[in-house]
């Protein structure tokens, strides 16, 4: 059974930058200690695992850690708060999932948003987090000032690591203007152009299919401001469903192909997994309609095949783009 995740938000890291907005007090032991038992009591089914997950920052104290206890605890963190030191603390803490917001890799991006540097730096930061043991996970904000497809796929090949990736998950999150942040100023400037929603499916869809290729699993596609931190997001592609989006058009292409042998003027038939259907779909159903325009088919569907794995599309017994999920 899947653990059931406290979510404990630290208020932000000291580290001030013009992406996040300015921290807010953290929390005290009795709330972390109040949140563990409501979730146990309240949300947990029977036999369900807790796993305390401390976000938004900063580096909880021992206090805070003793009151997760005695749950596996995940943190994701400004690595400004990390060093080789604290990494072997906070392992003999208990903290076993670690999250790096790095944002980027590239000091060109992060220095002029008051990040500190990257390159060398945050590649040691990885090696050191994964040596010691951590299931290690990113943060990359695609479409940062300085920070284009281009860039953001180069540092994705570097964490891919030529089919040996060098983090167990990655979280990609198209970077958006938060109220009250310097980034914010810098869209109302116009010192700054932040993605497009097309700008950030194209870029979603590309960093899919190459974590998909590499083995390296996407947890999460998309931030949603007023849900992940209470703030609104002023500029950027502020969607609920950008994993959705890109998933949907990588389906298209992969229909496309398969339809590629399907007889004209005739209905068609596309199996896919039952997870896989509304990716399938296209919202609203629109790849059903391309694609039927495309082809010429009188009719198409989609039917469920649960031995099929995710992500593959077959049309009379041909695998056709099979991507495994992990």
């Amino acid at each position: 059974m899947r653990p059931l995740i406290v979510p404990v938000d630290l208020g932000g890291s000291h580290h001030r930058c013009a992406v996040m907005p300015a921290p807010s007090p953290p929390p005290d032991r009795a709330l972390v200690r109040a949140l563990v038992d409501h979730y146990a009591r309240e949300r947990a089914r029977p036999g369900q695992p807790l796993e305390v997950a401390f976000f938004r920052g900063g580096r909880p104290h021992r206090g805070l850690l003793a009151e997760a206890a005695p749950h596996p605890v995940r943190l994701a963190c400004h690595p400004g708060e990390l060093s080789p030191e604290t990494l072997a603390r906070l392992w003999d803490q208990g903290v076993r999932t670690l999250e790096l917001e790095l944002l980027s890799l590239q000091t060109a991006v992060l220095r002029p948003l008051g990040r500190g540097t990257g390159g060398a730096a945050l590649q040691a930061l990885v090696r050191g987090a994964r040596d010691r043991g951590f299931t290690l996970g990113v943060h990359l904000w695609p479409g940062l000032p300085g920070y284009d497809h281009q860039a953001a796929m180069d540092d994705l090949a570097w964490l891919c690591g030529d089919g040996h990736p060098r983090v167990d998950f990655v979280r990609i999150l198209p970077a958006l203007a938060l109220a009250g942040t310097g980034l914010a100023r810098l869209a109302a400037a116009g010192r700054w152009t932040p993605m497009t929603l097309g700008e950030a499916v194209t870029t979603v869809e590309a960093m899919l299919e190459a974590c998909d290729e590499a083995g390296l699993a996407v947890a999460r596609v998309g931030l949603q401001p007023a849900q992940d931190l209470g703030v609104a997001a002023v500029a950027g592609p502020d969607h609920p469903n950008l994993r959705g989006l890109a998933e949907s058009r990588r389906f298209r292409r992969r229909m496309d192909a398969a339809l590629a042998l399907a007889p004209r003027s005739r209905p068609a038939a596309l199996l896919v997994h039952p997870a896989d259907l509304q990716w399938a779909k296209g919202p609203q159903g629109d790849n059903i309609r391309a694609l039927r325009a495309r082809h010429g088919l009188p009719q198409l569907r989609l039917r469920p095949a649960p031995a099929l794995p995710r992500g593959t599309v077959r049309l009379d017994g041909a695998d056709i783009g099979a991507v495994p999920r992990r």
